[in-house]
């Protein structure tokens, strides 16, 4: 023994003439086994549901962290190894080894790949990161089991949106590509960068809703919103005081448009316009590079108009100088008075630089928009068309001031036509 010598049990066995009795003198160490390994989650798989704090101090309780994004290339979790353990030691001076620990294995998933050297789990594409069971899984749509509210926020996600229930007032959903709602839009704001948005049932947008898409939006029915899209506007059921820019627009054949204005940039197709009470209803086709042209002019007008109101005081400021100098002469002027003339001249030369920029583009407008164009665009309204409709192709205008039924609204030879459907 050379080992955990026990040297007081020898000392009393000594003393006592403990020859016949079994006395421990010496105790080795037992090996402690290693730890099995393990894995450390790099990022959040819980909500996080502390509302953000803006830079001016205030909360946004809409802005919170529901959801798990992920981007392809990143670690997901990392393999925490196991440990050898400790070893004993016998009483012969021998080395007891232990029992080292399991490695914790790593698993792929759904879009989730195993580094080479088997220590890391990395995301295979941008996504949503959720658990199932042990089971990690990462999808590249996001899919909301029910409504956008406080306990989901705001949503921006790069890839396809399904939500399952509705978005609440006030909540903004972002989709890279088509996002599809089942449920109801109240006075929310949904926009989708490159797909289309579907609205199964339908918007309440109390003057604040805003959809768009590049592509299509489709909706069941819409109240008080705005409809904006480079492609089609589908509706189903009702348009009720919204405000619809499309390429085309299309209402199913018993589908209503009561009041508020859809322009389109080549057709309308709806099932009935207006309604019993003559409210107004604006169906418009124009070409949408007039239509950018006609803003830019009512830009560059009401710049000019402000220009011309900063020209004419500075104008009057010079013309009484001017005649103080006529009098007095200029060197009876104080120098602050002379750089005050200096300035005033710099400043009106510069506004009738900028005058006199704005209108020459104002005129080039004006050419651009006296040009020909294609007027091919129409508008069909297969039932009822009540009093307060107003149909305008391009520059041509059609009042409706009674009820008609079936009409189709052509460009013919630069004059408005309305025919039977």
């Amino acid at each position: 023994m050379v080992f955990g010598i026990d040297e007081a049990a020898l000392e009393k066995i000594v003393e006592e003439e403990l020859i016949e009795e079994n006395v421990p003198v010496a105790m080795g160490t037992e090996p402690i086994p290693g730890k099995n390994g393990g894995i450390e989650y790099k990022v959040s798989l819980s909500k996080d549901l502390t509302p953000s704090v803006k830079d001016d101090g205030s909360v946004d309780f809409r802005e919170v962290k529901s959801i798990t994004q992920l981007s392809r290339g990143d670690i997901i979790a990392e393999q925490i190894p196991p440990t050898e353990g400790t070893p004993g030691k016998a009483v012969t001076g021998e080395e007891i080894p232990p029992t080292p620990g399991k490695p914790y294995v790593l698993n792929p998933s759904e879009n989730i790949s195993v580094s080479k050297d088997g220590t890391q789990l990395i995301a295979e594409k941008n996504g949503v990161l959720s658990k199932d069971k042990d089971l990690l899984v990462l999808k590249d749509y996001l899919e909301i089991p029910g409504d956008v509210d406080f306990e989901v926020g705001n949503i921006s996600f790069p890839g396809r949106i399904i939500i399952n229930g509705s978005v609440r007032p006030g909540f903004t959903v972002e989709g890279g590509d088509d996002v599809l709602i089942h449920g109801d839009v109240e006075a929310a704001t949904i926009k989708s960068k490159e797909g289309s948005v579907q609205i199964e049932q339908g918007i309440i947008g109390k003057d604040t809703a805003y959809i768009y898409s590049p592509k299509r939006v489709n909706v069941n029915f819409a109240q008080n919103c705005t409809l904006e899209t480079e492609g089609l506007i589908n509706v189903e059921n009702s348009l009720l005081h919204c405000s619809c820019y499309c390429k085309n627009f299309q209402a199913e054949t018993n589908a209503k448009v009561i009041g508020g204005m859809v322009e389109a940039e080549q057709s309308i197709e709806i099932g009935h316009s207006g309604n019993k009470d003559n409210t107004k209803t604006e169906l418009i086709v124009d070409d949408k590079q007039r239509r950018e042209l006609q803003n830019k002019r009512q830009q560059l007008t009401e710049a000019l108009s402000l220009l011309e109101k900063q020209q004419m005081p500075l104008m009057r400021d010079i013309k009484n100088k001017k005649k103080l100098i006529s009098k007095v002469g200029s060197d009876a002027l104080s120098p602050k008075v002379k750089q005050q003339v200096v300035n005033e001249a710099n400043q009106l030369k510069s506004i009738e630089k900028k005058l006199n920029l704005i209108r020459k583009n104002l005129l080039l407008i004006e050419e651009e928009l006296e040009k020909d164009f294609d007027q091919s665009g129409y508008v069909t309204i297969a039932g009822t068309i009540h009093s307060g409709t107003m149909v305008r192709l391009y520059r041509e205008v059609h009042k409706v001031k009674s009820e008609a039924t079936g009409k189709i609204f052509r460009i013919v030879r630069g004059e408005m036509k309305v025919s039977n459907k």
